[in-house]
Formats: C-alpha cells, sequence, structure tokens
C-alpha cells in the first residue's frame, strides 16, 4: 500500500525502560560502565529491563477507525504517545500523514495562569491553526464548551472537568486528518458526553482518520472499523473490531470465572467424595444429568436430561435444579415443589424442558437435588454436575443483543409521532378517499428522488401486486412527482422541497422517510400486508396470492432474496423509458442479500435508529420470494451518478471510500466482490452466497 492511502504506518515499534532499584544504581549505570570498558571489561548493567513496547507494527487508512484495546498498563497510552511524537521509541519508526490532533490527557497543555481564551489561541497554535483560522473558530469552540462566561477567567480557576471540556473543544475543531483519542470520551457530565461522540461521529465520517483507546469492548465494537488488542506491551490481535472484541473479552471472562471456580471446585470436590462414600444409603440417588446440547442460541429450547435410581420404596419427592453464572451467581431456580409437582413412584427418567431460554450469553453450570415434600432436606444432590453454553449474538450493526444476566423479552412501541418538517406536505388522491376505509391486503410504500425515467415501469410493476402505494418525493428536479400523481394507485405522496445533502441527515433519512410513510399510511387506510420497495428493484413470485392467503400458518414479516444486476461486455446498453426493467440484464452476481421488504402490519413494526432500512418486527420472518437490483445497471452514467452520491452524502467508512473505488468501473467481467456472474435462473441461486 502506497503512503498516499495511509494516516499512521507504525514499523517493528519498540520501547524500553531502565528500572532502577535505588538512585546509588542510576549513578553506578552513568559512571561505571565507562571505565569498565577501559579496563576491557565487559560493562556491568545496574538496571533491569522493561519493555514497555516489543515489535509493534500496523497500518491505519485514511478515513478508518481503529481502536486500541488492552488491560491497565499493557502500553497503549504509550503507544499514541509515541505516535504523536511526544515520547521517543528505543527502536523502530512511527510515520503519519496530515495534521493530527490529540485528545491524549485533556488539558495537560494548557498554562494554569492564563485565561481560558489565551489558552485556547496558544493550544490551537500548537495544533497547527493561524491566528485567522483560531478567530473563525472560537465561538464555535467557546460554544461547544459551554464555559463562555468563564473564558476570560485563569485557568487554574477551573474545575478539572471544566478545563477538559475546553481541552476536548480546541482539538475537536481543529479538522485533522488523524485523530487519536485516549480514553477522552468520558469527560464532562452526560449533555457534554453526548455532545461529543456526536462530534466524534462527525469527524469520523469525514474521512478522517482516527485512532481510538478504550477499555471498553463495547466502545471499540461500536466505534470503530478494526481493533488492535496490546497484551504485556506485545501486538496480541488485530483484525475484525468484533472478532478481536470479542476474543478480548473472552480471556477477560475466563480470568473472573477461573479465580471464582478455585474456591467453588475444591467444595464441588469434597462434596463429590462424600457422596460417594454413601451411595449404597441411599433412598434416592442421581445417577445420570445431561443436557441434549452444549451450546445453545438464545431463545432456543434446553433439554436437560436426568437419571435416577431407588434403592427403596420412595417417599413424596421433588427434583430441583439451581444454575449459576460463571462467576457463581445464582441465575434461577427450577423445582418441581415451587411448581406444586410432587412425585410419588419410582421415575427413573425426567426430563427438564426450557423453553425459549432467557439466558445472557456465556458459560453456565448446574446443581441437581433431589430433597423430601418440603424443601427440607436432599435425598442426593449433585455439586456442578451440568455446564453449558449461550452463544453471544449480535445486532446489525456489531452490538451485543444482550448483557448482563438475563434476556427479556421486549417490544419497543414508539408512540412519538415522526412530525412534518417545514419542508414537507401530504398529498392524498381525493377520488380514492371514499375507499381508504375499507381494508385491503397490501399497501407498498417507495421512496423516490429523481427517478423519472424508471418510475413508470416502476409503478405498473408494483400495481401488478399492491392495493396502494404511498410514495416519498424527496425534493425531485425533474417529473418524478407529476409522474406519481398521475398514477391510479398511488394515493398518498410525502411531498419534500428541500432536499438535505449532509451526512447526518442522509443517514437519518433512511429511518425518517420509511417511519413516516407507515405513520401516515396507518392513519389514513387500513390494511393487512405493507412492503418497502426502491424504483430500481423488480420483485419475481406470486406476492398476490401470498398477502391474500389465509392468516393461519403465515409468517409475521418475508425476507426477499436481492441480486445484483451488472453490466457486461455486449449489455451495456442504457436503459430508456417505456422498456420493461424486469430481466433487462443478463447477468447477476451471485451475492444474495436477504432483505426485510414485507411485513404484517402490526403497531409493534417499527422503524428505529439511524440509516434503519429494514423495521423492527417481532415474530416469524421467512425467506420468500426474489428481487432483481438494478441499481447498478442502468447506464454508465447512472453508474457514476449512484457512485458521487455515496461517496459524498453517506459516511467514508463503509460507503464513501467503496464506492470512490468504483467510479470508473462500471463495465462488469465479476461482480463487485470478486465472483463469477450468472444469468438469472436456477445456476444463480444454486450459486448463491448469502452477505450481510
Amino acid at each position: 500500500m502506497s503512503f498516499d492511502d495511509i494516516a499512521i504506518r507504525v514499523s517493528n515499534l519498540n520501547k524500553r525502560y531502565e528500572i532502577y532499584d535505588s538512585p546509588r544504581d542510576r549513578l553506578k549505570q552513568f559512571i561505571l560502565p565507562r571505565f569498565q570498558r577501559k579496563e576491557n571489561q565487559p560493562p556491568r548493567q545496574y538496571f533491569r529491563e522493561f519493555w514497555a513496547l516489543q515489535n509493534i507494527s500496523f497500518e491505519v487508512k485514511k478515513g478508518e477507525t481503529v481502536g486500541i484495546i488492552g488491560r491497565n498498563g499493557a502500553g497503549k497510552s504509550t503507544l499514541l504517545q509515541m505516535i504523536c511524537g511526544t515520547l521517543s521509541p528505543t527502536s523502530g519508526g512511527v510515520e503519519t500523514h496530515g495534521r493530527i490532533a490529540a485528545l491524549l490527557e485533556l488539558g495537560s497543555g494548557f498554562n494554569p495562569e492564563f485565561t481560558g481564551r489565551e489558552n485556547v489561541y496558544m493550544n490551537a497554535t500548537v495544533l497547527g491553526l493561524s491566528k485567522n483560522e483560531i478567530d473563525d473558530r472560537f465561538d464555535d469552540i467557546a460554544a461547544f464548551a459551554d464555559i463562555r462566561q468563564f473564558m476570560d477567567q485563569p485557568v487554574k480557576a477551573y474545575s478539572s472537568g471544566m478545563v477538559a471540556r475546553l481541552a476536548f473543544s480546541v482539538a475537536v475543531q481543529v479538522d485533522p486528518d488523524v485523530l487519536i483519542v485516549d480514553e477522552a470520551l468520558s469527560v464532562g457530565d452526560m449533555a457534554f458526553q453526548e455532545k461529543s461522540f456526536t462530534r466524534m461521529k462527525k469527524i469520523r465520517d469525514s474521512g478522517t482518520a482516527i485512532l481510538f483507546v478504550s477499555h471498553s469492548p463495547s466502545a471499540v465494537r461500536n466505534f470503530c472499523n478494526r481493533a488492535i488488542w496490546i497484551d504485556a506491551g506485545r501486538m496480541r490481535t488485530i483484525g475484525e473490531r468484533l472478532v478481536v472484541c470479542d476474543e478480548y473479552q473472552r480471556e477477560m471472562e475466563n480470568e473472573i470465572r477461573q479465580d471464582s471456580s478455585s474456591i467453588l471446585k475444591n467444595n464441588i470436590d469434597a462434596e463429590i467424595v462424600q457422596i460417594a462414600s454413601k451411595d449404597s444409603e441411599r433412598t434416592i440417588q442421581v445417577v445420570a444429568i445431561r443436557s441434549d446440547k452444549e451450546t445453545y442460541r438464545m431463545g432456543e429450547n434446553i433439554k436437560i436430561y436426568i437419571g435416577l435410581a431407588f434403592n427403596k420404596s420412595p417417599p413424596v419427592y421433588g427434583v430441583g435444579l439451581i444454575i449459576y453464572d460463571f462467576k457463581g451467581t445464582v441465575v434461577t431456580i427450577l423445582n418441581t415443589l415451587r411448581d406444586d409437582i410432587f412425585f410419588f413412584e419410582k421415575n427413573e427418567n425426567l426430563t427438564l424442558l426450557i423453553r425459549d431460554n432467557h439466558f445472557a450469553p456465556g458459560e453456565y453450570h448446574a446443581t441437581i437435588s433431589i430433597s423430601d415434600e418440603h424443601g427440607m432436606f436432599s435425598y442426593d444432590k449433585l455439586e456442578s454436575c451440568l455446564h453449558f453454553h449461550v452463544e453471544m449474538e449480535r445486532s446489525s450493526r456489531g452490538l451485543a443483543k444482550v448483557d448482563g444476566i438475563l434476556r427479556c423479552e421486549h417490544d419497543w412501541i414508539n408512540k412519538n409521532n415522526w412530525i412534518l418538517a417545514e419542508t414537507e406536505n401530504i398529498w392524498i388522491r381525493n377520488e380514492a378517499q371514499k375507499n381508504f376505509s375499507d381494508i385491503v391486503p397490501l399497501v407498498v410504500f417507495l421512496r423516490v428522488r429523481n427517478e423519472e425515467k424508471i418510475l413508470k415501469d416502476t409503478l405498473d410493476h408494483l400495481a401488478e401486486f399492491a392495493d396502494f402505494i404511498c410514495a416519498y418525493e424527496d425534493a425531485s428536479t425533474d417529473k418524478t412527482r407529476e409522474i406519481l400523481k398521475s398514477h391510479d394507485k398511488v394515493v398518498l405522496i410525502v411531498q419534500n422541497d428541500h432536499w438535505q445533502s449532509n451526512i447526518e441527515d442522509r443517514l437519518l433519512s433512511e429511518t425518517r422517510h420509511r417511519g413516516l410513510l407507515l405513520q401516515e399510511s396507518r392513519q389514513r387506510l387500513a390494511f393487512h400486508w405493507c412492503m418497502c420497495c426502491d424504483a430500481d428493484e423488480r420483485y419475481i413470485g406470486d406476492i398476490r396470492n401470498f398477502v391474500t392467503a389465509p392468516v393461519e400458518g403465515q409468517p409475521d414479516a418475508v425476507r426477499i432474496q436481492l441480486f445484483d444486476a451488472y453490466m457486461t461486455e455486449g449489455d451495456d446498453h442504457p436503459y430508456s423509458s417505456g422498456m420493461n426493467l424486469q430481466n433487462f440484464r443478463n447477468f447477476f452476481g451471485p451475492e444474495r442479500r436477504d432483505i426485510l421488504m414485507l411485513w404484517r402490519n402490526s403497531e409493534l413494526v417499527q422503524f428505529i435508529g439511524m440509516d434503519a432500512r429494514e423495521p423492527v418486527v417481532p415474530g416469524k420472518i421467512d425467506i420468500k420470494f426474489f428481487c432483481q437490483h438494478y441499481g447498478k445497471s442502468l447506464s454508465y452514467k447512472h453508474w457514476e451518478e449512484t457512485c458521487e452520491y455515496y461517496a459524498n452524502h453517506f459516511p467514508w467508512i463503509p460507503y464513501g471510500q467503496k464506492w470512490t473505488d468504483r467510479k470508473g468501473k462500471a463495465l462488469h467481467s465479476q461482480s463487485d466482490f470478486g465472483r463469477p456472474m450468472y444469468e438469472w435462473g436456477n445456476d444463480l441461486f444454486s450459486n448463491a452466497v448469502k452477505i450481510y
């Protein structure tokens, strides 16, 4: 990789410290080796070596966010100081490209005798801004720090939080090419933390390279593209953030588990020995216990099989299981006595079924007890006799779906309405209003902007299976709006007169436009199913028959299998108005995305968060039907416009960089993922590779 493509390059970096037991040894080291060399004696070393870092090498590309995790004392802060140039390495090298801003020890460079204003000018100058640039940005710095009334007071009168806020405000206003952050996002109160993190995300999305140090794996998972795990001064792992953070977290949990289990193991062994010596005396004895699997998914049924032996006619008894987490904390107690179930006869084989397990991810062990009918004493008891594991599951953005000790069945019901902006208004087809009270099988939602070339064909295609079409028209500059109003299946349009181009607004619009369409449609229409579509998609399968079929046995939502069409040699003619878009191209990439497009209308279905292209749908989800996606293959001109759109209006990672690299590459001999392409049909489906 050329240096033009990277922001930071660290090569074989090492840092050694000399540890002296006393000041006398330091003096000896300074003087005696010189005389020893003169006497042709090997010089003696009066210190111990401590290697804070050893053989560290990595690169950070422009626009990339890399997280560094590790224990206290692992060498993370030492590494950042050497990258910033405030600490010299023992050997190895660091190369950086562009202006660097560092958030290390916030406020450490401030002069306590200077006012806040004077420190702003001094600090910003050190970071590379001219006086005119500082003048232009001073009001923004002061407003961000929110200490404007104290800006002309000496910093020595500030609280530590005020100093940190001011330092952070200066650092994030310099528009750096490289930003280095060492646990700096925890400064200030919650409101300032929120403002700080929002600013950090804007810096990241603008293409700045960020090196982010944290003790929190969740912060690295949520904020970074890649991660580096440093352990005892060495690079333990580098790679995709989720993989590295999971490996780090597993080791931390294993250490806690080993510490807590050492005491538990001694007690368990003693108990087993005692039980073994009394087997022949027991009225009831546990002879076997096992689970149907060793590893479970969250929400999966767990079956536990229990074998009992009886040496005498049994009294009334009960069976109980205590389940512990890896720390030895009781998670739950399951007992027949608590469920008002009492056994009178010899039940040599019992099965405990835990439906839809609600355990959080992690390791679990169980103790089984056979007790009298009052739970006063045990006929038999086995400690830590059963072990199982519940796997971690993650959201689409890599967040752990469950943390803590318990997974709760839950739904988020958003009662807050999406509010129309000043630039938005609702258009409703008057002649259709008399039919709005009738419940129809399917309403389709469509988001469009400047789609006049393909829109008529799109609306005719959707009309084949939809009862109504509701559209969000996003400030088109062509005849898109007029075409929508001319089609009799289009009954509602949210019309926007001002297109918002910045990154945050584009990400939010993915959620907001869909949520607004769903909200406005529910207020005016009655329907069983809804489907979210794009103008450049064509759907294959009997969707109409599906949405009109009896409800019994139907899923709550459907993921539709989407394949990208490509322009290829000899099949690169542009699409023109009036053409049928379905089967317009000959070849498709085998990469299959299962997109949640079709769902049953329910108040529990919502669009939540930023960049939410799919709704949150509780219940059963099936995979049905197919979709041909033509966003990459309408024409050479459309390809370049798409590249420009994502490069300029969406975050650099993962959108901007990927689409910038695709400019000028509309004609394909293989898919964007480097795989062979296939004609539409069974060969394509049988070679499909599911992606995100």
